[in-house]
């Protein structure tokens, strides 16, 4: 009876311990707003836009004419 009881125990711990097992998923979402970001000057109004890639940084004046464009890792000579 005693080694009965000894089964039953080690069944009971046994599942108990399966169904506390525990699985972590990990999941990072890229949203679709990959986008380009403007700042615009108010004294100004220059626009001053870094494409959705962040690399390059446009400077746009009221009339909507390029003022100039920058590549800082290019000018910068720095390796990616």
């Amino acid at each position: 009876m005693r080694s009965l009881n000894l089964v039953i125990l080690f069944c009971l711990v046994f599942f108990k311990s399966q169904a506390q097992e525990v699985t972590y998923y990990g999941q990072y979402e890229l949203r679709n707003s990959v986008k380009a970001h403007t700042l615009v000057d108010p004294i100004t109004k220059t626009k001053f836009i870094l494409d959705s890639l962040r690399i390059t940084v446009t400077a746009i004046d009221s009339s909507g004419k390029k003022i100039w464009q920058t590549d800082p890792w290019k000018d910068n000579k720095l390796q990616a």
